[in-house]
């Protein structure tokens, strides 16, 4: 019904944003991000608020992992808003995802100082810190994560720093961790077959 009544609203005023706004969010809700990401372009060239429909685009595009245009856009978003932890925070896993992890990790850097309790943007530099191979760095983010909110992903990557870093029974214990909450992931079993290698521990078990 939503859907409907908003169409209407555009055949009659097609020359309004809100119409087109509207309909951007009922299909954001609806998992339909194509469909959203052309409501909110035509939103936008209508003139309505940047913020919010930069913010859209960004997530349209991100649902449909065309990240190229979710970094596009949530740049955009912090154009216009730079004091905004989550705009930074958005574009730091959008240039995460395709591998810009210098520009990543300043993003979620200009997060935390916007707002220091942000989790995701110390999830963020976890990963782009352990990527650029910063590995104290990575401990310290990747430790304050596992603090806040421990998943698999989390736990792998600080298994990965600590091996990295020679600690091996600390990796064996983060990567065991992982295993738990994910034990069909080829990955972990890989790294724990490095870790347990260079513990010394040989034998099958």
């Amino acid at each position: 019904m939503a859907i409907a009544h908003y169409r209407k609203a555009i055949v009659l005023s097609p020359e309004m944003f809100q119409g087109y706004s509207n309909l951007g969010l009922v299909y954001i809700d609806l998992q339909r991000y194509q469909e959203a990401a052309q409501a909110f372009k035509q939103a936008l060239a209508l003139g309505a608020d940047s913020v919010a429909t930069y913010r859209y685009l960004g997530l349209a595009y991100y649902r449909l992992k065309q990240m190229n245009l979710a970094a596009h856009y949530y740049e955009k978003q912090v154009q216009v808003e730079p004091t905004s932890a989550l705009a930074h925070n958005n574009l730091g896993f959008a240039n995460a995802y395709l591998k810009r992890y210098e520009e990543s990790e300043k993003s979620f850097k200009a997060a935390l100082l916007l707002d220091p309790n942000l989790g995701n943007a110390t999830r963020g530099l976890c990963l782009t810190s352990f990527a650029l191979q910063k590995l104290d760095q990575a401990l310290e983010f990747c430790e304050r994560a596992e603090t806040s909110f421990s998943d698999a992903a989390i736990e792998y990557l600080l298994g990965m720093t600590y091996l990295d870093l020679g600690r091996y029974g600390k990796s064996l214990e983060s990567l065991e961790k992982a295993l738990a909450m994910e034990p069909k992931d080829i990955k972990i079993f890989t790294a724990l077959g490095e870790a347990n290698y260079k513990f010394g521990r040989y034998q099958e078990a």
